[in-house]
């Protein structure tokens, strides 16, 4: 998934219409956490960094340190094969995202059964400059109330 969200990104910046300068990524939960390795990986290309409950569990889940009902291998086997579990035991998180020096936005219910929050509270220390948003009442899916805040959120830092 990594490799795919950045040829989607090299496919990005080969449009005209795009001003190179002013990408950003954003990614729900597993969309979150590759959002983050690959933020990482592509600092000087990408503005900011917006991630919703970014499933940083999953290093965890796979590894088995947790016994957890809501591990991502129970809750998705049909995705989660050999070949994702051996790129996800790889994966050394908090120093992998850590090159990503701009912008980090985490957006995180406080109520997530499915990635506790303590996971967005740990890359918030690993970022250099980092902000999150708690919502006390949400689970991992927002309710469109708590969506219209953090599109509101989002669009007052691209516009700027």
């Amino acid at each position: 998934e990594v490799r795919d969200l950045m040829s989607v990104i090299d496919f990005i910046k080969s449009l005209k219409s795009i001003d190179n300068d002013r990408i950003y990524l954003a990614g729900h939960s597993q969309g979150g956490f590759v959002s983050s390795l690959v933020g990482a990986k592509r600092v000087s290309e990408i503005r900011a960094l917006f991630l919703f409950a970014p499933a940083y569990v999953i290093c965890d889940d796979v590894r088995e340190t947790t016994k957890r009902e809501k591990n991502v291998l129970n809750l998705m086997p049909e995705h989660t094969k050999d070949t994702y579990i051996k790129c996800a035991k790889n994966v050394n998180l908090y120093n992998d995202i850590t090159d990503y020096n701009k912008c980090v936005y985490i957006f995180h219910g406080k109520m997530d059964s499915r990635v506790p929050i303590s996971y967005s509270y740990e890359a918030c220390k690993a970022y250099d400059n980092c902000k999150l948003i708690v919502f006390d009442n949400e689970e991992h899916r927002f309710s469109d109330k708590t969506k219209d805040v953090v599109v509101k959120k989002m669009s007052e830092v691209i516009l700027k």
